[in-house]
């Protein structure tokens, strides 16, 4: 799988979409995406927001073009602890 296969298409483009855990059934997971991060939610109301970064893969002249797509946890986001209402 290249790196271009799970990056979203434009720049201004907003991807949602919801994942099945199974086996045994852990829920659903609720995504959304744009080209340079996620927000996963398995209950609708805490964000885990994740940043899309590109990294080296090796080291070395043999490796210098070769990079590998990942996300990194950011932080955690609710409704309610910005001061609004709050989600029950």
């Amino acid at each position: 799988m290249s790196a271009n296969d799970n990056k979203p298409s434009g720049t201004g483009t907003v991807r949602s979409y919801a994942i099945r855990r199974v086996n045994p059934f852990l829920g659903v997971l609720q995504v959304i995406e744009t080209a340079g991060g996620r927000a996963v939610s398995s209950n609708g109301v805490v964000w885990d927001i994740e940043i899309r970064a590109e990294r080296a893969t090796g080291w070395g002249s043999l490796n210098q073009n070769k990079t590998q797509v990942a996300y990194y946890r950011y932080g955690l986001w609710s409704k309610a602890n910005q001061g609004g209402s709050s989600v029950r």
